[in-house]
C-alpha cells in the first residue's frame, strides 16, 4: 500500500464517518447507516494491514468539548 492507496481509504472512511454524523440515527435511513458503517469497519481494516506509519489514522481522538476547552484555556488562560 502507497501513501496515495492509504490517503484514498482515510478519505473514503472519512466520508463514511461524516455520513453516519449527518444521517444521525434518522430510521429512514436506518439502512444507510449501516452500509456506512460497513464502510467504516472495511476502511480500518484496510489501513490496519497497511503500513504502520499510518496506523495513527485509526487512534482514537479526545472529544470536541475537550479540544475546545484546551484550545480556550491556551488561548484566554483558562478565563471563559
Amino acid at each position: 500500500m502507497t501513501r496515495p492507496h492509504i490517503q484514498a481509504v482515510s478519505d473514503l472512511r472519512s466520508i463514511a464517518m461524516s455520513l453516519i454524523k449527518l444521517f444521525g440515527g434518522d430510521p429512514h435511513l436506518s439502512a444507510d447507516t449501516r452500509a456506512m458503517r460497513e464502510i467504516q469497519r472495511l476502511s480500518e481494516e484496510v489501513i490496519a494491514r497497511g503500513p504502520p506509519e499510518f496506523h495513527f489514522l485509526l487512534e482514537a481522538t479526545a472529544p470536541y468539548a475537550t479540544l475546545e476547552a484546551e484550545r480556550r484555556q491556551a488561548a484566554h488562560g483558562g478565563r471563559r
